[in-house]
């Protein structure tokens, strides 16, 4: 633009200017963090914990975006990348630095998200995810303290939020839901479960392997329905020592999550407590008499179905007829939801193998059907 007061035409140019023209050396470079330190950009990667594509996995050198010289990184093999943890530290996506920190020995593969999360980084690298199973809701501070103090032990550990819905106190539905976690989770993993109405009390603490994977958990029968179906042989449960400094109200955040994570990492039942046998819950299981399989009903899940427990195993192949409870009868027996007709109660095997007395899209509560804690019986030809 013309300066004013000096009689000669003065172009200024502004360099800063988006979009004005730049003679060459003076052009503005536009920095981008490389795609590798945004790895939900990749189809292959997953936020649920899934490891990215090794391709993908070593970062690129720093260039002149960071000032410092090219340098040749050594890229991840079958033998490294079972030995090394990959997390994501916090700081600006622009950096793709090596930092220590992983345990002796082992190599740190580090990329940096805008959280700070840790995330599974490159194929192959062994983790044991935790996942919680609780009644402390969502309302509270409390199933935020299981995820801290994992993270206090050891911030690369994989801890999933899991389910914290269990009804406040029901150590039954609790069973059928550690159940259900733990089919849904890959071997090694660990599930930490508190639903633990007599915590502070003189009730134990344990862990045990079962099934290739490990539990952590109040012995009040949790651990019922992944004990029962265990093979007896491979059964490994130990009693958890309670800290003095333990509080007497908060045994999941004191006693359960420290104990995962340490399982997780990759210690041993024996180096946490010495073996004992497990308490199981006195109504966990059906009775099977002649003709019948008599239980009750230990879950109403969020749709309304009516989750019994009586088994795949109780009926033991055998055909069921017909299920009664006070009130009302069904002999609709089905194989998924949209068989039952509408208006009307149907019963079905559930994806956990428990038998369930269930209504199409509806509540089966809202068409008479049993209510949590409702004796049902089963009749089988």
């Amino acid at each position: 633009m013309p300066s004013e007061g000096s009689g000669l035409a003065v172009t200024v140019i502004d360099w800063s200017r988006p979009g004005s023209w730049q003679p060459p050396g003076r052009r503005r470079k536009t920095l981008r963090a490389p795609a590798w330190t945004y790895p939900w950009t990749h189809p292959e990667s997953q936020l649920t914990g899934s490891q990215l594509p090794l391709s993908v996995a070593t970062p690129p050198a720093p260039t002149e975006r960071t000032g410092s010289p090219r340098r040749p990184r050594t890229p991840i093999t079958a033998a490294t990348a079972t030995t090394a943890t990959a997390t994501i530290t916090s700081g600006t996506p622009h950096t793709g630095r090596r930092r220590g920190g992983a345990g002796a020995g082992a190599t740190a593969l580090l990329g940096t998200a805008r959280y700070g999360t840790p995330f599974p980084y490159a194929r192959g690298v062994a983790t044991s995810p935790i996942a919680f199973v609780t009644d402390y809701g969502s309302h509270d501070t409390y199933a935020a303290a299981l995820h801290a103090a994992v993270w206090a032990v050891d911030p690369s550990l994989l801890a999933l939020t899991g389910m914290h819905g269990v009804l406040p106190g029901d150590v039954l539905g609790g069973a059928y839901h550690v159940k259900a976690m733990a089919a849904a989770m890959p071997p090694g993993a660990v599930v930490c479960a508190v639903v633990d109405p007599g915590v502070g009390t003189a009730r134990a603490a344990i862990a045990a392997q079962l099934g290739g994977r490990t539990f952590v958990l109040p012995d009040n029968g949790l651990i019922s329905y992944v004990w029962d179906e265990s093979p007896p042989l491979s059964r490994q449960c130990v009693a958890l020592p309670v800290p003095e400094t333990a509080s007497p109200t908060f045994h999941g955040r004191d006693v359960f999550a420290p104990a995962a994570a340490r399982l997780a990492g990759g210690a041993s039942l024996r180096d946490l407590g010495e073996p004992v046998k497990p308490q199981l819950h006195p109504h966990a299981f059906a009775r099977v008499e002649d003709d019948e399989a008599v239980g009750v009903v230990a879950v109403v899940d969020r749709f309304g179905n009516a989750v019994s427990t009586v088994r795949a195993r109780d009926v033991d192949g055998r055909r069921v007829a017909a299920v009664e409870w006070e009130g009302g009868r069904s002999v609709l027996v089905v194989r998924t939801y949209a068989d039952i007709p509408d208006g009307a109660l149907g019963v079905l095997l559930g994806s956990a193998g428990h038998w369930e007395v269930s209504a199409r899209e509806a509540p089966a509560e809202d068409l008479g059907g049993p209510p949590r804690g409702t004796e049902i019986r089963m009749h089988l030809a």
